[in-house]
């Protein structure tokens, strides 16, 4: 997704790249030269209330201040940036069309968006790329997936890096980024090679869940899940009558969240066949081992019953993406995000879907230079990719 004014694309550029989110923005610096991303720089900072949502600047004027301030601070001159977002907003397709000049595509693909979805085509950014290419009845077709952003949000990411002095480069969305990541070659924490794998990769966002399917190295799929974190933040502050700063800090200090399916046999089963009927809403998931703490006992109480929720939405989005072909399958989930840090959060997913669930901690062909970041890739993953242009 690329702006109308665009600086100069080198594959060896020092970037920007702006992950603006609901509840905080991540900048990056870096390039990428030799199949390789290496970032000088990692900062977060939180995103002002009422500025930001699903997308969308709603107060352009303050999240200047607030992003002018933060690079003075932390010494980034480098001009030209990349903006990565994701919203509800953002209308996705696969589409299949014969393989024609891109002039022509472009037409094309236009008359196939106004044909299947209900958008006004002047009041959204539409781009494509091709992710299949493939001979049907002696015809050669192509796999397009779309991507139609409403006008509003692209404008507003344009003019607030205008606004800072910057150089616009592109804008991407979440789900291409990634992409760009996991590619065959992809090895993930240094022990699992995706090459004939279909992997999902779910971003636990603050206000939703991600859900990306690559298989054997391409995009397939995407579904955006409108839960996250901000859910357990406000039953913490609920349950223990404290704000919800502090209820995000005691959030991320909470251990113990491991069930007892290791320790209860029948428990895992009971826990497995639920999956297979689709019904993960009720209680009979086992029990949560915590330290012995009234608080703490409290905040595991609130993280499960909303972390069922979320696996209940993530069951449903899966059985939609292998009930298309007989040959989808997942074989594997890795989180990434700010809460796919929470204490076995994987380990969780893993035992009520029976599917293998890592957190991503480390990937092949990323190199953090900035060592004050260390073991927070899952928090950047979104921005580093957007770095990777092609």
């Amino acid at each position: 997704m690329k702006f109308n004014r665009l600086s100069f694309l080198s594959k060896n550029t020092d970037y920007l790249s702006m992950d603006i989110g609901n509840y905080s923005i991540k900048l990056v610096t870096g390039k990428f030269a030799d199949s390789k991303v290496s970032i000088d720089k990692a900062v977060t900072i939180l995103t002002p209330q009422d500025c930001f949502e699903d997308g969308k600047i709603i107060n352009m004027l303050e999240l200047k201040e607030v992003l002018k301030r933060a690079l003075e601070e932390n010494k980034i001159d480098i001009k030209s940036t990349i903006s990565s977002i994701e919203s509800t907003q953002i209308l996705t397709r696969e589409i299949v069309l014969p393989s024609v000049s891109p002039e022509d595509m472009k037409e094309m693909i236009n008359y196939e968006i106004g044909e299947y979805l209900p958008i006004e085509l002047d009041k959204y950014v539409v781009q494509f790329k091709v992710i299949e290419e493939f001979i049907e009845e002696d015809v050669t077709k192509q796999k397009i997936l779309v991507a139609a952003v409403p006008a509003e949000i692209a404008l507003n990411h344009f003019e607030l890096i205008d606004f800072l002095g910057l150089n616009p480069v592109a804008l991407d969305i979440h789900s291409n980024v990634i992409s760009k990541l996991f590619h065959k070659d992809t090895l993930i924490n240094n022990k699992v090679a995706i090459y004939d794998k279909t992997v999902a990769v779910l971003d636990i966002g603050h206000s939703h869940i991600n859900v990306i399917i690559i298989d054997r190295g391409e995009y397939k799929f995407n579904r955006i899940i409108s839960t996250g974190a901000t859910e357990i933040d406000t039953i913490i502050a609920s349950y223990l009558n404290i704000n919800l700063a502090e209820a995000r800090e005691m959030k991320h200090e909470i251990t113990g969240l491991g069930i007892a399916f290791q320790e209860e046999v029948a428990v895992a089963e009971d826990a497995i066949s639920l999956y297979k009927s689709a019904d993960l809403s009720d209680d009979r998931l086992g029990d949560f081992s915590y330290e012995d703490s009234g608080m703490n006992s409290m905040t595991v109480d609130a993280i499960r019953s909303t972390m069922n929720t979320w696996v209940d939405e993530i069951n449903k989005v899966f059985k939609y993406y292998t009930s298309r072909f007989s040959e989808n399958t997942i074989d594997n989930i890795y989180l990434y995000g700010g809460s796919a840090q929470l204490d076995q959060i994987a380990s969780h997913m893993d035992s009520l879907l029976n599917i293998p669930t890592d957190t991503i901690y480390e990937l092949n062909g990323i190199e953090i230079l900035d060592h004050s970041v260390a073991g927070q890739l899952p928090i950047y993953l979104n921005a580093i990719g957007a770095i990777i242009r092609r």
